[in-house]
């Protein structure tokens, strides 16, 4: 999946979770499943922009250690494991998350073909993203 789809699912779920531990954890728990489900890819310069703005978006509207941006960034933060990859300094093997390869693998869900999963989890997470909040002051988050 998309790493601007991991962060607004993790942001969506650690709204919900509310507390910043689970909020980061529900993100990190989250990725498992948006690399599960078939999905296309965006290139990397591409998606590195678009998760960058969502994450500045988030900072701007909650506050830089609220849930939602700790379930961003716990959404986001598996797949810092690719660095090196991307950066050419070593290849696949080594990598821990179940979905990237890790010793309990899932099957990731490359399939450009069927990516409407995204989609779906994206409207669904910006819905609860902007849900009006009852006890919540906009100054706060």
């Amino acid at each position: 999946m998309t790493g601007v789809v991991h962060a607004l699912l993790g942001s969506a779920l650690g709204s919900l979770f509310g507390s910043r531990p689970a909020a980061f954890a529900a993100g990190m728990a989250s990725h498992a499943l948006g690399d599960v489900l078939p999905h296309r890819e965006l290139p990397v310069a591409a998606d590195g922009a678009l998760t960058s703005a969502l994450l500045a978006l988030l900072v701007y509207r909650f506050g830089l250690g609220s849930p939602e941006v700790l379930g961003a960034l716990g959404g986001i933060s598996p797949d810092i494991e690719h660095i090196p990859t991307l950066a050419g300094l070593k290849g696949e093997e080594g990598k821990f998350y179940p979905t990237h390869g890790g010793p309990l693998h899932l099957e990731h869900g490359d399939d450009p073909e069927h990516d409407g999963a995204q989609l779906v989890i994206a409207l669904a997470a910006a819905a609860i993203l902007l849900r009006p909040r009852r006890g919540r002051q906009d100054a706060e988050g």
